[in-house]
């Protein structure tokens, strides 16, 4: 859970909405990969898995490393990973960058690097080179984030000779849609994410993947 002042939120689980808007949260579910606010794993898992041993990649920094954590245990290991519904604490969301420069920065690099390193049905694909091509215009509008973009390109390259390439659909993911591709290329994904809602019979779990990816 996190909390911006009053409104308290579920960050990692349903994409920021309030509890009572939050489909499924007192349900165990899969998920693609575990919310950093608080996590556990196994040690035997992150020493199979994970590059040098460890739970995170030392280049990663801020940002990124839940991600990463996620899709590489259900990619490298066979490993699956779970939302459990404990009330365990509050996580207070952003008091490390507390938003500006540090969170536009590491938030580009985080994303324009996952993008770069995960398989999805659209990469290699005219939305995912329209999407790149649209950072390249932070340039002219933000250049912080022009820097993160940058970075997050070289990032990727370390990534992939550290992980390689993840495949999402090793993990559960929720299928996006061609037009849901589309609105959110046209930063229109925001102002409709109510309709996009995640909701638990939503997700998809491929037949013995753990099978096929471990």
């Amino acid at each position: 859970m996190g909390s911006q002042g009053p409104r308290l939120e579920v960050r990692g689980i349903c994409n920021g909405f309030v509890i009572d808007e939050c489909p499924g949260i007192n349900k165990e579910h899969y998920v693609t990969y575990p919310d950093g606010a608080y996590t556990v794993a196994r040690v035997n898992a992150i020493k199979r898995a994970m590059p040098d041993g460890k739970p995170f990649i030392d280049e990663t920094f801020l940002y990124l490393d839940d991600n990463l954590l996620g899709l590489i245990l259900w990619n490298k290991g066979g490993y699956q990973v779970k939302y459990v519904p404990i009330d365990a604490g509050m996580h207070y969301v952003s008091k490390t960058t507390r938003g500006g420069f540090l969170s536009d920065f590491y938030g580009t690099r985080s994303t324009t690097a996952l993008s770069d390193v995960v398989e999805t049905r659209y990469s290699n694909t005219l939305i995912s080179a329209l999407r790149k091509s649209r950072r390249l215009l932070y340039i002219f509008i933000n250049k912080t984030r022009y820097q993160g973009f940058i970075d997050g390109t070289r990032f990727a390259k370390i990534l992939l000779k550290k992980v390689g390439r993840l495949n999402l659909y090793c993990a559960t993911y929720h299928e996006v849609t061609l037009p849901e591709a589309i609105s959110e290329l046209f930063l229109l994904r925001y102002r409709l994410s109510k309709i996009y809602t995640v909701k638990l019979n939503e997700l998809k779990i491929k037949d013995n993947v753990t099978k096929r990816c471990g």
